[in-house]
């Protein structure tokens, strides 16, 4: 299967637009459920800083994928952002760190992002 430009740029963004959603919503998660009983995070400015970061990284990301996919675009990244939460917060409520191995951090959203352009393109 050849890809063109076009469609390596989409799943290449893809890729990592569902790694910083991923990432994104287990830290959000963490932060209103945390793991331990009691442990509240101090807010911080590196806290702002980081949550800033990330929002900045997935938007970039969701637009650039939006671009490269032309009409469907907005479904795509719809589709993504629903997987990453129903794979992320389950989780996050049972007190769980999915995302503590190294193997398991970069299977995730490959795994959600081809799930998401098999639903999208079929």
């Amino acid at each position: 299967m050849e890809l063109d430009q076009d469609q390596m740029v989409r799943v290449i963004s893809l890729f990592f637009f569902c790694y910083f959603a991923l990432q994104f919503i287990a830290f959000l998660s963490s932060l209103i459920f945390p793991p331990k009983k009691g442990s509240k995070p101090t807010p911080t400015w590196m806290l702002v800083l980081f949550i800033l970061i990330y929002l900045f990284a997935i938007l970039a990301l969701g637009l650039l994928v939006i671009s490269s996919t032309g009409e469907g675009g907005d479904k795509i990244v719809k589709v993504a952002m629903a997987l990453s939460i129903l794979v992320t917060v389950p989780a996050a409520v049972g007190g769980q760190n999915i995302y503590e191995d190294r193997l398991i951090m970069y299977i995730i959203p490959i795994l959600t992002s081809m799930f998401t352009l098999y639903v999208t393109t079929n």
